[in-house]
């Protein structure tokens, strides 16, 4: 029963990913952008990952920090960006790992279209959180840095010894970009990865 259970939830995401592939290649992608909030939104997604870690001998660990405000965004769409990358942590850490998954509030200084002088810059540094920071940590193998832009490309997979099909990291890649938001990886060989998403706050 818990591996029917289990191919069924696979399946389930698998085809959640083709519709929003589908869907982003034709230019059909709708957000439905409306007050939610953040904390409710990946404690609901984690404590649905919670056996899966549990069967594989990985420990999961979860912060979120309080002072994270409501905002706008599509609320499944921003679950399927981290259930993205959560799953691909697990995959790509061994029995006895952990995986992290933190999110914070974060002042993001993004470029404006007009120039800035220095001094003004520097004042906007210590200005309040425009943006929130999750990011999914893994103790896994880690990626080489060559590889670190074309991950986030369609159908590219770096291990090809893993299951999927090199859609997850490019789906969660243009969600992200709906949301005007950011998302990178810092990894190397050996050393584990962590992919960041920056989430702006301030945007109506």
């Amino acid at each position: 029963l818990q591996e029917s259970k289990d191919s069924c939830e696979r399946l389930v995401r698998l085809v959640s990913m083709f519709l929003n592939y589908s869907a982003l290649e034709t230019g059909k992608l709708l957000l439905h952008s409306r007050e939610n909030d953040l904390k409710d939104c990946l404690t609901e997604l984690t404590s649905r990952w919670q056996e899966a870690f549990k069967r594989k001998h990985v420990r999961l660990e979860v912060s979120l920090d309080p002072a994270i405000p409501t905002f706008r965004f599509d609320y499944p769409k921003i679950q399927q960006v981290v259930a993205n990358l959560v799953d691909n942590a697990l995959k790509h850490t061994p029995s006895s790992g952990t995986v992290m998954v933190t999110a914070a509030p974060h002042f993001w200084e993004r470029r404006s279209t007009k120039d800035t002088p220095a001094s003004d810059r520097r004042r906007e540094v210590s200005q309040a959180p425009n943006s929130v920071r999750i990011s999914v940590a893994d103790t896994g193998l880690g990626i080489a840095a060559e590889h670190h832009q074309e991950i986030f490309e369609d159908f590219v997979r770096v291990d090809r010894s893993s299951s999927g099909m090199g859609l997850g990291l490019a789906i969660a890649h243009r969600l992200v970009q709906a949301h005007r938001g950011k998302i990178w990886v810092d990894s190397e060989l050996h050393r584990g990865s962590t992919f960041t998403v920056l989430l702006p706050t301030d945007i109506i």
